[in-house]
């Protein structure tokens, strides 16, 4: 029934221009009750309360969630079936989100800061600085010379490295070298608020290193990161969706 979103774009024109002579107040209902103004209609409401969010479809992964590089919209998913009128509520009303912030500017509540690119949130990170296992699990941390809350500190060593004890202090070379399971917690200032959690982990003969991107005051996640060809192990909807 899909492709029906079609004519259902159309019609409402059509009846619009056919009562425009005989009723100027059914023509506006007309006019007024066509899909395309209406979903723009909703798209901009839920841009001025602070709610509104990029749709996608399809099967989402760890990274489908992150917060969108040119807006700092989060995005909300629609599942992996697909019916036809996703040109409608997907496409469209994406891009009246977006015309909105290009217009009037980020939605009230984005996360302000920078948004580095891949690598420099997955590299090698030459002045970052040792975060300890408590302090993350406390949600307030030093960073930049900062103290930082992270209010999601917990959830994410609980999805990330369960195992963490907080005895792994920092650095915890020793204990990385010596131990089957072990974590190493570091952190980067990107400047204007914004910076990086990444969350090292060895279990067994598995490794793994989880970039968390935060920005804003309070601090929001604004997304996950690996390095490139790794692809994380189990949850692929994250423990703290990007944007809160």
């Amino acid at each position: 029934m899909g492709p029906l979103s079609l004519l259902g774009a159309v019609a409402p024109f059509l009846l619009a221009v056919y009562f425009w002579r005989r009723s100027k107040g059914w023509a506006l209902v007309f006019g007024l009750a066509n899909p395309l103004v209406l979903t723009a209609l909703l798209a901009m409401g839920s841009y001025f309360r602070g709610t509104a969010t990029l749709n996608f479809h399809g099967l989402p992964g760890p990274q489908a969630f992150n917060l969108d590089r040119q807006t700092m919209l989060p995005k909300r998913g629609g599942g992996c079936v697909v019916d036809g009128s996703e040109w409608l509520g997907d496409d469209w009303r994406n891009f009246v989100l977006r015309s909105c912030v290009a217009v009037f500017g980020p939605m009230k509540g984005s996360p302000s800061g920078p948004y580095p690119e891949e690598p420099a949130l997955t590299g090698l990170w030459t002045e970052a600085e040792w975060v300890k296992v408590a302090d993350l699990r406390n949600g307030q941390i030093s960073v930049g010379g900062k103290s930082r809350a992270v209010p999601s500190g917990a959830r994410l060593l609980e999805a990330y490295a369960p195992w963490a004890e907080e005895e792994q202090a920092s650095p915890p070379d020793v204990l990385w070298d010596d131990e089957d399971t072990a974590v190493r917690l570091q952190a980067k200032d990107f400047g204007a608020g914004a910076f990086a959690v990444r969350i090292g982990t060895r279990f067994y003969s598995r490794s793994e290193e989880t970039t968390v991107l935060f920005a804003g005051e309070p601090a929001r996640v604004v997304g996950y990161f690996w390095p490139k060809g790794i692809r994380p192990a189990g949850h692929r909807i994250p423990p703290v969706r990007p944007g809160t």
